[in-house]
């Protein structure tokens, strides 16, 4: 009979192995529950992660978006910005909080704000990129109907003011201060 002996990892590695596992998936977890979208791609642009966030925002599953190109979700007159996402990836340079369009799967145009950081190997050698992308683009809607009404209320203050009215033009005079708008004075 042939006695062998199995060897084990110490105690030690095996915690930590389970302590990296742990760490990994509480990562992965927060990543694919984000609002946000958060995608990887490498340096030819071909999409290697995709989570629930970028499936909600843009319409694609992540079976869908994997392995293609990134520009799927880029429209045709924006696709030079991808080349130049690229080429800051490749320096090593991060991009924050650009503000663009993409295009949702049914064709629909939405405005994010996208940061893309470069994503280094164990040698520091970078192989691809992470982006976030953030749908502002309701937020954008909201600042644009705000302008308008404070354009409004601008138009109603001098119309207000024309007629002599006085006690409603110093109640429009309130509300555009309230709403940070500078009031035209008449010179």
């Amino acid at each position: 009979m042939v006695k062998t002996k199995v060897r084990t990892a110490p105690v030690g590695i095996e915690a930590a192995l389970r302590e990296s596992e742990q760490r990994l998936c509480w990562l992965a977890s927060i990543i694919d529950s984000s609002d946000n979208a958060v995608v990887s791609k490498n340096l030819d642009g071909v999409i290697t992660s995709w989570n629930t966030g970028a499936e909600r925002i843009f319409g694609y599953s992540a079976s869908e978006a994997i392995g293609r190109p990134v520009t799927l979700v880029i429209p045709p007159d924006r696709q030079s910005e991808e080349r130049d996402i690229l080429t800051q990836i490749r320096r090593g340079q991060r991009i924050d909080h650009f503000e663009t369009v993409r295009q949702h799967k049914q064709g629909s145009l939405i405005v994010v704000s996208l940061t893309v950081s470069p994503v280094k190997d164990a040698n520091g050698k970078i192989f691809g990129a992470a982006k976030v992308a953030r749908d502002i683009t309701e937020q954008n809607q909201e600042a644009a109907r705000a302008g308008a009404a404070a354009q409004y209320l601008v138009w109603a203050f001098e119309e207000v003011e024309k007629a002599g009215n006085q006690k409603a033009a110093q109640h429009v005079r309130t509300a555009l201060k309230a709403l940070g708008v500078r009031i035209p004075t008449a010179d």
